[in-house]
C-alpha cells in the first residue's frame, strides 16, 4: 500500500492519495469527513509510513502563508483517521521523517526562529516524548545544510544516509552539500556525523 500526503501547486494541499499497488487499483483520493480531525494544508512537510506500513506520519511544513508548523499527525490507514500526536517541538520545514522502531525521527529543516534552528529530533510515537538534538559545529568551509534533502535509513535501522540538501537564497545565491554524510542513530545523545568527500 502506498500513501501520500501533497503538498503544494499554485496553493497548499491537504489531499491524502492512496494505491494499493497489491490489488493493482488505480489512486484514489481519502475522504475529509466533517467533524473529523485533518491536518491543515501544507508543503514542504516530512511524510513517512510506519515499520508496518498500516499508518502514515506527516510532520511539520509550511502553510499557505509560509508560516512553518511544529505538529505530528497519523494517518491510519485501515480507518482513514488522522490523529494528532501531543508532541512539543521546533517548528521546521524541508526536513525528512524516517520511522525506528517506536520513534520517529526527524532530521534537518529550518525555520523562522533566529538561533532555534532544528537538527534531530526523536519523537516517541506510543507516548508523544520529544527530544530536540542540535547539531555539530560546523565547518564553515564545508557547510552542511539539512533541508530540502533525501534519507535513506539502512537495513539495521542504526544509520541515515542524507543525500543532496541545501537550496537557493535570493541573499546568498544557491549552495547545496558538496558530499555525502552519514548519521550514525546508535546513541542519539552523541550522535555521530561522516561527511564523505
Amino acid at each position: 500500500m502506498k500513501m501520500k500526503y501533497v503538498g503544494k501547486t499554485t496553493r497548499a494541499l491537504e489531499d491524502v492519495w492512496i494505491l494499493d499497488v497489491c490489488a493493482e487499483e488505480t489512486c484514489r483520493r481519502a475522504e475529509k469527513w466533517p467533524g473529523r480531525d485533518w491536518p491543515r494544508a501544507r508543503f514542504s512537510h516530512g511524510a513517512t509510513p510506519s515499520n508496518c506500513h498500516t499508518r502514515m506520519f506527516v510532520t511539520g511544513g509550511l502553510c499557505q502563508r509560509l508560516t512553518p508548523f511544529c505538529d505530528v499527525w497519523s494517518f491510519d490507514l485501515a480507518t482513514e483517521v488522522w490523529h494528532e500526536l501531543s508532541v512539543v517541538m521546533l517548528p521546521r520545514y524541508g526536513h525528512t521523517a524516517s520511522v525506528v522502531g517506536g520513534s520517529l525521527i526527524l532530521l534537518g529543516g529550518v525555520n523562522t526562529l533566529a538561533g532555534g534552528q532544528p537538527g534531530i529530533c526523536v519523537i516517541d510515537v506510543a507516548t508523544s516524548a520529544c527530544v530536540e538534538y542540535g547539531l555539530p559545529a560546523q565547518d564553515p568551509e564545508r557547510p552542511i545544510m539539512l533541508h530540502n534533502h533525501s534519507t535513506v535509513l539502512s537495513s539495521d535501522n542504526s544509520t541515515l544516509q542524507v543525500i543532496g540538501g541545501g537550496g537557493n537564497c535570493f541573499s546568498f545565491g544557491t549552495a547545496f552539500n558538496r558530499s555525502g554524510l552519514c548519521v550514525d542513530l546508535r546513541g542519539l545523545l552523541g550522535a555521530s556525523w561522516t561527511v564523505h568527500p
